[in-house]
């Protein structure tokens, strides 16, 4: 299945109302950790591998 960048946390958030339990930001960009972010549940576990280039803002 092709997910659209964009939408990948809505189609998330429709198969996992709650959110997931962990989630990987690998691409060091602010779009991808805000969906990391918007992705993981309340108390969920997000690790970042990536290192940014300048802050997220």
């Amino acid at each position: 299945m092709f997910v659209l960048f964009e939408k990948a946390d809505e189609l998330t958030g429709e198969i996992v109302p709650d959110g997931v339990d962990v989630t990987f930001e690998v691409a060091g960009v602010a779009p991808t950790f805000k969906q990391a972010i918007d992705s993981t549940r309340a108390r969920g576990i997000m690790v970042i591998v990536s290192i940014f280039a300048r802050p997220i803002e």
